[in-house]
């Protein structure tokens, strides 16, 4: 059985239709789990319309402590999972009718290639759009400037390459990841570095998901890139959060890492130990860049 964990959070605007796209998948085998971090608007009432009339397919997840924040809120949903499959759902997207279905293929072709104890990692692009339903972009990837087909571990631990709204888990990885700290950058970054560095990452060229840009949530997927990024406070945050992310998986998981990865990672978490230089080197010549000219070229000033 497949387990859609939503975190919801003031998201009444857009989550009927949300919703109701996961009504309308072609997979049916799945249910949906939704914590509510204590809204304020009318999303508990379209969460109560749809667990009473669905409710083999939709339940309210509730617990008292009110996190503020979506790394927080899905790393609540994670610990009680209990879904053979896990798959992330933000409250304000459209899924495509074949989304569940398709990454459960994907899933069983690489679970029957590695083995159903790897853990492994399933994700895809997605499409952008407005809070009109407008396309901005048909591919988030191309939008984002990211390179999500071939991950490597030096860029992944200065980029996320992984949207979470796009991601199917397993078990193997599901229990690698219960444990969320408050120091990871993000929840999918998070995943995508256990994924990689313990198991398998498989990609999907396709957009599964449209992923809805609004003034709700702009500040967490605003295109970074161009000249902008070059002089951009929150370019300089982003990399801090990422240097703390890497010492707090050093300290979660540097014992199981094989030593070429446990020596990048201990590289990276000492970033912020460096002179200005040195880390501007490891940027432009040592790996550590991230995708784009210009996206590196804004690493290396803010690092």
């Amino acid at each position: 059985m497949i387990e859609v964990l939503l975190a919801a959070y003031n998201g009444g605007a857009y989550l009927g239709k949300q919703l109701t796209s996961l009504l309308r998948q072609d997979y049916s085998d799945f249910f949906v789990t939704i914590r509510d971090d204590g809204s304020e608007d009318n999303t508990l009432d379209v969460i109560d319309q749809y667990t009473s009339i669905y409710p083999d397919k939709f339940k309210l997840y509730t617990s008292e402590a009110k996190k503020r924040s979506a790394l927080r809120n899905f790393s609540e949903l994670i610990k009680q999972a209990s879904g053979d499959y896990v798959m992330l759902c933000d409250q304000d997207d459209v899924w495509a009718e074949g989304k569940i279905s398709r990454m459960a293929k994907q899933m069983q072709q690489l679970e029957n290639e590695f083995g159903k104890s790897v853990p492994i990692l399933i994700h895809s692009d997605c499409e952008v759009i407005d809070k009109n339903g407008k396309t901005i972009a048909k591919s988030y990837a191309k939008y984002s400037g990211v390179s999500p087909k071939k991950p490597e571990m030096k860029k992944l631990l200065a980029e996320n390459i992984v949207s979470g709204n796009t991601c199917m888990i397993n078990a193997p990885l599901l229990a690698l990841i219960r444990n969320i700290p408050d120091n990871a950058a993000r929840v999918d970054w998070w995943i995508a570095l256990t994924a990689f560095c313990f198991g398998k990452i498989g990609y999907i060229n396709e957009p599964l998901v449209k992923y809805r840009i609004h003034e709700g949530n702009l500040g967490d997927t605003k295109k970074s890139l161009g000249f902008g990024e070059l002089t951009s406070s929150e370019t300089r945050f982003i990399l801090q959060k990422s240097y703390w992310q890497a010492e707090e998986f050093l300290k979660m998981h540097g014992e199981g890492l094989n030593n070429e990865k446990k020596q990048i990672v201990s590289e990276y978490a000492s970033f912020n130990q460096l002179p200005k230089m040195d880390r501007v080197k490891k940027v432009l010549f040592g790996g550590y860049g991230r995708s784009g000219l210009f996206r590196q070229l804004g690493q290396a000033k803010n690092a």
